[in-house]
């Protein structure tokens, strides 16, 4: 069975294009991870910001008093 030029052509555009979504799909997700990992640590970091806070209020009022 012949394939014309044509044909030949966008069946390799198509397959050149699934290439380029696959290695897109691969740095949106790496991405993802990355930034999913910000995330964790942005939560940790207002955590311990919120420890550290109540400890000063409990210092100052100690102090107060």
């Amino acid at each position: 069975m012949a394939v014309s030029a044509s044909t030949y052509a966008t069946l390799t555009a198509i397959m050149d294009n699934k290439g380029s979504v696959s290695n897109s799909l691969q740095q949106a997700e790496g991405a993802d991870a990355v930034l999913q990992s910000d995330l964790e640590n942005d939560d940790k970091q207002r955590e311990d910001l919120k420890a550290k806070v109540e400890k000063l209020r409990a210092s100052v009022k100690e102090t107060i008093d």
